[in-house]
């Protein structure tokens, strides 16, 4: 499901501007040099169901941006936005954007801040 992301990601015009071709689910070799993407899966809950398996799980997904510039994570950030928020298909019931966090101010030369979504897969 996370490679479903990258694909819409990785298909844009305006990310693949932004961020050419790296767009990495779960992890990214060290020596990328920024701007990237990184898609994870932060955390997934299971339906509740009384006598039955849970065909339905709560999945919170982390679209991280690194970026020199806060314009640069700006942009990419938004545009992830645009194209995430409200996406269903056959296994994503549901994908709506939940808040921004920021990881690290640029104090280093880059920025880090990831956009968080919460969605309901089948399973």
């Amino acid at each position: 499901m996370l490679a479903t992301i990258r694909t819409i990601l990785i298909n844009d015009s305006v990310i693949s501007n932004l961020v050419g071709d790296k767009v990495y689910v779960s992890y990214s070799d060290q020596e990328i040099e920024a701007p990237y993407i990184l898609i994870d899966e932060l955390f997934k809950t299971p339906n509740d169901c009384k006598q039955e398996a849970s065909t339905i799980d709560s999945l919170t997904i982390g679209v991280t941006a690194v970026a020199f510039s806060y314009k640069e994570i700006s942009d990419i950030l938004n545009r992830c936005r645009v194209l995430l928020d409200l996406y269903r298909d056959q296994t994503f019931m549901s994908l709506r954007y939940v808040g921004l966090e920021d990881m690290y101010d640029g104090t280093q030369g880059y920025f880090v801040k990831t956009n968080s979504y919460q969605s309901l897969i089948k399973v």
